[in-house]
């Protein structure tokens, strides 16, 4: 041990520095020669000291003192009395376990293997993690590897970036445009990147993949061997296990798809018979499902269909409204005779890979002599029209 001092509860020395010495015995030890005041009261003291480069990891270390023979000449601060502190024999401080600068990256199975859409911005490729809950300090990285394989055009991926959380790590022109298919391609960092000691972080590999590339494409990123970390204590190179032994660096297979796509069905909660009174609004008629695949779709247009004409017509409805929970989103008229209508759309996300519900509603007109309805009791239904698939569209996000 080199460099040992001791502190106050305040961070101030007040002894020290000094090296470890060997006693007559053979022994090691530690000698303050400094002249100490201890206040009145009870104090909280603490020891520190280097560690050399050469301590094996998990190597360990522990102080003791006898307070009765080890610490020489003390006498009151005022009285000049000569004392004899306590207790006597060696009080045993606690143990200490040397821990190296040691990092263990995976690539995680997060996000799995799934379709990527032409023309999708930032999207995450792979999650790096980077495991420091064994390491003795904190690691810095200035620099970081990452596979990236592709049997199509290299030049496909472009602004690709590492991301902690919100934070994009290389920006500007740190950022990465691909320009072979298969490579190690190093990121540099606008600043360096520290993982606590104790601690995981994950880095989200995001990328730009052009509009040009090839339905069927596959794309495969991870972490790549090779990475150089320093600890930031003792500035020796990090030990850097994990991926780099196994030899998983393949990553997630993606998979370039043209478009994302939807589908559309009546949702098992649309309503069954039940009574309206004439002249009222709002009364819900069914709940159409639509269901999300490779990418977020905002939708434009919804094509509808009045499905029990036998008993209803247009004349029926005076309009129809559509809504994603107490939100409208958008409405329709069967105008003149028609039985079918589009209803255009603002705000309605339909997520990917996911699903999300249309409320249809209707307004229903008077009833009665001269009015455009004369009589009651016509069985009103309304329905998604899937005969008309160019008039229900999004657009992808």
């Amino acid at each position: 041990l080199t460099n040992v001092s001791l502190y106050d509860s305040n961070g101030a020395v007040v002894a020290g520095p000094v090296d470890e010495a060997s006693t007559a015995a053979g022994a090691a030890a530690i000698t303050f020669t400094n002249s100490i005041t201890f206040p009145i009261g009870t104090n909280t003291y603490t020891v520190k000291g280097k560690t050399p480069s050469t301590v094996a990891n998990n190597g360990t270390y522990r102080l003791t003192t006898d307070p009765a023979t080890d610490w020489t000449s003390v006498t009151g601060d005022v009285t000049g009395n000569t004392i004899t502190p306590g207790p006597s024999g060696d009080q045993a401080l606690q143990t200490m376990t040397v821990k190296s600068a040691t990092l263990e990256i995976s690539t995680s199975a997060n996000p799995a293997a799934q379709n990527v859409v032409a023309g999708s911005q930032a999207f995450t490729f792979a999650n790096i993690v980077l495991d420091a809950t064994g390491a003795g300090e904190d690691i810095k990285f200035s620099t970081f590897p990452v596979n990236i394989s592709m049997d199509g055009t290299a030049t496909d991926l472009s602004d690709c970036q590492l991301v902690s959380g919100t934070t994009a790590l290389n920006t500007g022109s740190n950022a990465v445009n691909v320009s072979a298919a298969a490579s190690s391609t190093t990121f540099t960092l606008d600043s360096n990147l520290i993982v606590t000691k104790g601690t995981l972080k994950t880095l989200a590999v995001k990328c730009n993949l052009s509009d040009a590339a090839t339905a069927t494409e596959l794309i495969y990123v991870s972490y790549a061997s090779g990475a150089s970390a320093t600890g930031m204590t003792s500035g020796q190179t990090a030990t850097i296990s994990g991926d780099v032994a196994t030899g998983v660096t393949s990553g997630s297979r993606m998979t370039v798809v043209a478009a994302g796509t939807f589908t559309v069905a009546l949702d098992p909660s649309s309503p069954g018979y039940k009574l309206s009174a004439a002249n009222t609004t709002g009364n819900t008629l069914s709940v159409i499902k639509f269901t999300g695949v490779d990418e977020a779709i905002s939708l434009n247009k919804v094509h509808l269909q009045l499905t029990n004409t036998a008993s209803s017509s247009a004349s029926d409805i005076t309009q129809l409204t559509l809504w994603d929970g107490a939100t409208q989103v958008g409405s329709a008229i069967f105008t003149g005779s028609n039985t079918t209508a589009t209803g255009t759309i603002t705000g309605f996300i339909i997520p990917k890979d996911g699903s999300k519900k249309m409320t249809i509603k209707a307004d229903f007109p008077e009833i009665g002599t001269g009015k455009a309805v004369t009589v009651g009791g016509h069985f009103v239904s309304v329905d998604y029209d899937g005969g008309e698939l160019t008039e229900t569209n999004g657009t992808g996000q």
